[in-house]
C-alpha cells in the first residue's frame, strides 16, 4: 500500500484508515431486482425449451434455437458485469486521511479519486442487499450511462462492500475536519 501512495499525499497529510472492498462474489444493487428477475424467466423459459424439446414436445420458440441465442446475449451483457466489477474491486484500495477520502483503483481501468473532506457535503452508510457501503455524494445518473450499472465504475464515489464499513463511518465522522478551516477568510 505504501507504493500506491508515494507521490500521493499532501505535505504533512495523515493517513488515518486503509482498507479494500469485501474480495470475490457478486454486489447486487438495488436496481438489480428487474434485471435479476428477467434471467431468472430466461432460465425458466430455456429450461422448459431445451428439456420440452428433448421429450418430443415442440418447443415454444421454434426449432432454430433463438431462445438460446437471446439468453446467452442476455447472459454475456448482464453477467460480464459482474466479472468487471469483482476484477475491479479486486483491484482498488481506499484510503482514508485527516485530509482527503482516495479512491485508488489499478489495472484495466485505472483512476485516482480524491475527495476534500472538508468541502464534503455529506457521508452515508448505504444497506444493499449483501453490502454495506460509504456513500460521500450522491452524483445524478442518466439511466442509460453504462458506468451506473457497475458498482465499481458508479459515477457517485463510494466505498464499496466494506467488511467494517460502520466502524469507517464512524471514524470518518469522529475525525470531521471543521467546515471553517475550508472556507476562504473573507476579503476586508
Amino acid at each position: 500500500m505504501d507504493l500506491r501512495l508515494a507521490g500521493r499525499l499532501l505535505r504533512g497529510e495523515r493517513v488515518l484508515w486503509t482498507g479494500r472492498p469485501r474480495p470475490g462474489g457478486m454486489v447486487f444493487m438495488p436496481e438489480d431486482f428487474v434485471p435479476v428477475l428477467i434471467s431468472i424467466f430466461l432460465a425458466a423459459g430455456l429450461a422448459f425449451a431445451i428439456f420440452g424439446g428433448l421429450a418430443g414436445r415442440p418447443r415454444p420458440f421454434g426449432r432454430n434455437y433463438d431462445l438460446l441465442v437471446f439468453v446467452g446475449i442476455w447472459t454475456l451483457i448482464y453477467g460480464s458485469r459482474f466479472v468487471l466489477d469483482a476484477y475491479l474491486r479486486r483491484h482498488t484500495w481506499y484510503v482514508v486521511t485527516d485530509r482527503r477520502i482516495l479512491i485508488l483503483q489499478e489495472g484495466w481501468l485505472p483512476r485516482v479519486l480524491a475527495i476534500d473532506r472538508a468541502r464534503l457535503a455529506m457521508v452515508e452508510l448505504e444497506q444493499w442487499p449483501n453490502a454495506v457501503n460509504i456513500v460521500f455524494e450522491y452524483v445524478p445518473t442518466n439511466p442509460r450511462d453504462p458506468r451506473a450499472l457497475v458498482p465499481s465504475l458508479h459515477p457517485s464515489p463510494r466505498f464499496l462492500a466494506l467488511a467494517d464499513a460502520r466502524a469507517v463511518f464512524d471514524l470518518i465522522e469522529r475525525t470531521k475536519p471543521a467546515v471553517a478551516a475550508a472556507t476562504p477568510a473573507p476579503m476586508a
